[in-house]
């Protein structure tokens, strides 16, 4: 039974995937690595290197995604804390409200 490889060309973005499933995934992998049975001392050496890796690799993914959110979280706070920053428009931008807002006819009166 040949399992199905993916090209790299059709590999999803990592950023993309489901962080928490790409985790529980690689832990299922090593727990499947683990229940190899070894049958004589030579083939527990090459288990227990794969079974490293593995771990390895979940820890250097666990950490570049944390590095991710962490970078995504400053990015947030740095838009949210410049768009609080900015300063109200001075009066000579702002709109007089006492102006009339309708046409006059032309022989009216102004207020007083």
């Amino acid at each position: 039974m040949q399992p199905t490889l993916i090209p790299p060309e059709q590999i999803p973005d990592p950023w993309h995937f489901d962080s928490a499933a790409l985790l529980a995934e690689l832990d299922r992998i090593r727990d499947l690595a683990v229940q190899i049975p070894p049958t004589f001392n030579a083939q527990i050496g090459p288990i227990n290197t794969v079974i490293n890796a593995i771990w390895d690799l979940r820890e250097r993914l666990q950490f570049l995604m944390q590095l991710h959110a962490a970078s995504q979280s400053a990015t947030q706070a740095a838009f949210r804390n410049a768009a609080t920053a900015v300063k109200p428009p001075s009066p000579r931008q702002t709109k007089r409200i006492d102006r009339q807002v309708e046409a006059r006819p032309a022989n009216a009166r102004r207020k007083a």
